[in-house]
């Protein structure tokens, strides 16, 4: 209760400089004509912080490390790939972007299974996996749909739609795999206290 409390009274930084930045970024382009996707995507990045920024504050759930993916991903994505052009001066960034998604993802979604024996153990890393590349696929749907609107995010080309698939993939199941062992720890850990106070009761 505290914390939700806590959470509420503060402005939840950095989500809301970040979506100060974003809306700066937005009126410099529409101040010099820039006919570009990067002032529509400034306003687009903006307005789903402030979404998650009012979904967080009325919860008050939202880990500190959560809310710092979410936001790092729009600093990663739109700030540096869109706004600062490293999509067209990186050729690479758009793969590494996706293939840091994808594990992003999957730490968000870790939690989605309770942990309670090996086999809940894979099924959590399994359901962190699917979790992330049915989003993946979801946005390349997405990608897929906004360029009949004249963006151009999929360059045209089905071969950036699959590579970007590809990497999300690998992103997911590497961390899939770092989840399965760390909830493989954290089980022994549990079980041991678990018979150090039964010892301790007896």
């Amino acid at each position: 209760m505290r914390e939700g409390a806590e959470m509420r009274r503060k402005p939840l930084l950095p989500e809301t400089a970040v979506a100060l930045l974003f809306i700066s970024c937005a009126f410099y382009f529409h101040s010099i004509g820039d006919t570009s996707e990067k002032s529509a995507q400034s306003v687009m990045s903006a307005a789903a912080i402030m979404l998650f920024l009012l979904l967080v504050s009325g919860r008050g759930k939202a880990k500190l490390t959560t809310r710092l993916i979410v936001t790092g991903w729009f600093i990663m994505a739109t700030l540096f790939g869109v706004i600062l052009d490293l999509y067209t001066l990186l050729p690479w960034y758009d793969s590494l972007v996706h293939l840091v998604t994808g594990a992003c993802l999957v730490y968000l979604a870790k939690d989605g299974v309770k942990l309670d024996d090996k086999t809940a153990k894979r099924a959590k890393a399994l359901y962190a996996f699917f979790f992330s590349v049915s989003l993946s696929t979801f946005w390349e749907i997405y990608e897929f749909g906004v360029d009949f609107l004249g963006a151009d995010s999929q360059h045209g080309s089905l071969s950036d739609t699959m590579w970007d698939l590809i990497f999300g993939t690998i992103g997911a199941a590497a961390a899939g795999i770092a989840i399965y062992h760390l909830s493989g720890k954290i089980l022994k850990r549990n079980e041991a206290e678990s018979r150090l106070r039964s010892g301790k009761r007896s």
